[in-house]
């Protein structure tokens, strides 16, 4: 956690990736000392889809492995209050980390998809109430 200068708050800063060894061990990242600047966008995690823990402290246990991070998460592990965004320095910074941020873009061919498939769907549905309101009479018509 970065703490503002002049203020007791603090914004976490996601400073970019590391390699890691291929054993599954962290590699420790030097920590600037003293008074630093940092540029970049905020961003508000989410937490995943589907969690499967309980509560909030169940993120003691995770030890430096986290599957994921919120906010909540991190207060009540680490008992240190944060501002409610995450700033994603800026890839042109210092600090030789790796810094390829993903772009949330509106994914026009998803719903161009998604509009063939609904369509898809409705021209089977017609064919299909056709077919069966058309109903044939066998053998002439006659009733046995």
């Amino acid at each position: 956690p970065l703490r503002i200068r002049g203020s007791d708050s603090r914004v976490l800063v996601n400073r970019g990736w590391i390699a890691a060894p291929g054993d599954g061990s962290l590699v420790a990242a030097p920590i600037p000392r003293g008074e630093v600047t940092v540029t970049g966008k905020a961003h508000l995690p989410s937490p995943p889809a589907l969690a499967l823990h309980g509560n909030p402290e169940a993120a003691k246990d995770w030890g430096r492995h986290w599957p994921y991070l919120t906010l909540e998460l991190y207060t009540t592990a680490t008992g240190i209050q944060v501002l409610p965004a995450v700033i994603l320095q800026d890839p042109d910074t210092i600090g030789g980390f790796l810094r390829l941020w993903p772009r949330e873009l509106p994914k026009e061919n998803m719903h161009i998809g998604y509009a063939i498939q609904w369509f898809a769907f409705a021209l089977i549905a017609l064919v299909l109430w056709l077919r069966l309101s058309l109903v044939r009479e066998a053998d002439g018509g006659s009733a046995v």
